[in-house]
């Protein structure tokens, strides 16, 4: 028996309303999936799309707020007093002492998902190989549009380096270099910007392992290969010793390493963002950006640099229905549909800790 799968169009973002930000789960009822394949659709669509989420690996995480909230809270405790004449002591005193101070920043949450419709019945198990497939691609539209969301909120940090000292974007005419990558550790350093000292393995999402203090980037392909020809740069598989590696990880640049995903932002010549890259200039190299040159950004961070939603906090959702006797959108019990539901958001936390590079690609 053939199987017809039709897609709708994704659902826009929008504001989450108070009787949505907890997901109640389905109790076998008409139309609806038992606990157990609920619970294991649940977790399908989470895993199918954890290893494409490099972004999650390396930001600071908060659960939802459990009191129906349309915002997520990340604190920040600020630096105590570094002024020597408020730290003498005169003898015999105790001092005046120093109050804690927090910062909080504040990130709207919203809503997004998207659903499609299978032509024929689906069995309410995790057998089936049509809802098993039909999750598989939610899922992977679901690990792009989270990326795409945490990408566009890291390419609107306002530290800029575009390659070469290049004057404006209009004008940019030059692959990343090793001056571009040089500027960006000098700033995190004058900035008493943490490094990372532990890794998250994607595959596991919750395993981590002490690395070297480095700090990471994340690059588009078409910009590794110029990664590649800047003097320095150590491929993964020439590591000197392979200790745990992440695994987007292509390579090292002294205490940089670098992830590879096609989620990083790509522009077009004015510095507006685009999906799908166009005509023979855009592959050639070092020109102006006259001949319409696509420019990149890869995104370097520190530790602390952007938070965002935990995903393995209850914020995404499955959701499978299946024709039902009082169902009067489906009066001939002809289709089904899978779905997927998302509150999420993402947030640079600390401007001093994050800077991106905006290049052209010799490819």
């Amino acid at each position: 028996m053939a199987y017809n799968m039709s897609v709708t169009g994704t659902t826009p973002p929008s504001a989450v309303g108070g009787d949505v930000t907890g997901w109640q789960h389905a109790d076998g009822g008409a139309g609806e999936l038992f606990s157990a394949a609920q619970a294991y659709y649940d977790r399908k669509l989470l895993e199918r799309s954890r290893p494409k989420l490099i972004a999650q690996d390396f930001g600071q995480k908060r659960p939802l707020p459990s009191n129906n909230s349309l915002t997520i809270k990340f604190r920040k405790y600020n630096d105590l007093s570094r002024a020597i004449s408020s730290l003498q002591l005169a003898e015999g005193t105790v001092g005046d002492g120093e109050k804690m101070s927090i910062t909080d920043i504040l990130a709207a949450v919203r809503q997004y998902g998207n659903f499609v419709t299978i032509s024929d019945l689906v069995q309410v198990s995790i057998e089936d190989p049509v809802l098993n497939e039909a999750v598989d691609l939610l899922a992977e539209q679901m690990a792009d549009t989270i990326d795409t969301i945490t990408f566009s909120a890291l390419n609107a940090g306002t530290n800029v380096r575009l390659a070469a000292s290049g004057a404006d974007i209009a004008n940019l005419a030059s692959v990343i270099t090793g001056p571009d990558l040089d500027y960006a550790i000098r700033m995190f350093r004058r900035n008493n910007a943490d490094p990372f000292t532990e890794i998250v393995r994607a595959s596991t999402g919750f395993n981590t392992f002490p690395i070297r203090p480095a700090y990471w980037a994340f690059v588009h392909p078409d910009v590794a290969k110029d990664l590649e020809n800047i003097s320095g740069f150590i491929s993964v598989e020439r590591y000197a010793s392979q200790g745990p590696v992440h695994e987007a990880e292509i390579g090292a640049y002294k205490n940089i390493r670098f992830l590879m995903t096609t989620q990083c932002p790509v522009l077009d010549h004015t510095g507006n963002p685009i999906h799908n890259p166009d005509g023979v200039a855009t592959w050639v190299p070092c020109t102006t950006n006259a001949t319409k040159a696509n420019v990149y950004s890869t995104i370097l961070v520190a530790k602390n640099a952007y938070g965002l939603v935990d995903l393995d906090k209850g914020t995404v959702k499955s959701i499978v229905k299946t024709p039902g006797a009082s169902d009067t959108s489906n009066p001939l019990n002809q289709f089904s549909t899978a779905g997927w539901k998302l509150l999420y958001t993402a947030k640079i936390l600390d401007e001093s800790k994050i800077i991106r590079i905006q290049s052209l690609a010799s490819l």
